[in-house]
């Protein structure tokens, strides 16, 4: 019995100790996170990405994940496309247009701007599209890796906002 008690004592060691020695030091955080902040700079400012939204939260609610809302916003040179779902209180569309939010136009006013708070540092990319009747200023927070945090103010609707996943356009070179 004794054996086996120092078996397992000896296998959680074995097993802990080269897990605690994988921790990085505050040097290498720093290095990684600018890092990831400058891959986040740089594809944002490349206006060739897509944003997948994963979750949805409305103005004055939880996330509204549980009813699967898709949605896909694609930003290409100085157009943006987006399909977008909405859960919130709309104030003056007309009739029978109350659903998600849609637009396909040449953003105005797009800016990439870095963020630095306390502890917090994030890279923002924000723009201001014309949809059906509507006008959308859309902000997209990054603060690196490919996870994201899109926030959108309507003229005819409460704010949203809504996280998801962002990777750069794939580029299709033609050959001839």
């Amino acid at each position: 019995m004794k054996r086996l008690h120092w078996f397992l004592w000896g296998a959680l060691l074995a097993v802990a100790l080269p897990a605690g020695a994988q921790k990085l030091s505050k040097e290498e955080k720093a290095v990684r996170q600018e890092k990831g902040l400058a891959e986040a700079q740089a594809l944002l400012e490349s206006r060739q990405f897509e944003v997948e939204i994963l979750h949805v939260y409305p103005q004055g609610g939880g996330d509204v994940s549980r009813f699967n809302p898709r949605g896909r916003i694609t930003v290409k040179d100085s157009v943006a496309e987006g399909n977008l779902p909405f859960f919130g209180r709309a104030y003056s569309l007309p009739y029978g247009e109350g659903g998600g939010i849609e637009f396909d136009a040449p953003m105005k006013n797009p800016q990439v701007k870095m963020l630095k708070k306390k502890k917090k540092q994030s890279v923002m990319f924000s723009f201001s599209v014309p949809g059906k009747g509507d006008t959308y200023q859309i902000t997209i927070e990054m603060m690196g890796g490919d996870g994201c945090s899109v926030f959108l103010v309507s003229n005819n609707r409460t704010q949203i906002s809504y996280s998801g996943k962002i990777k750069a356009l794939e580029r299709k070179d033609k050959e001839i």
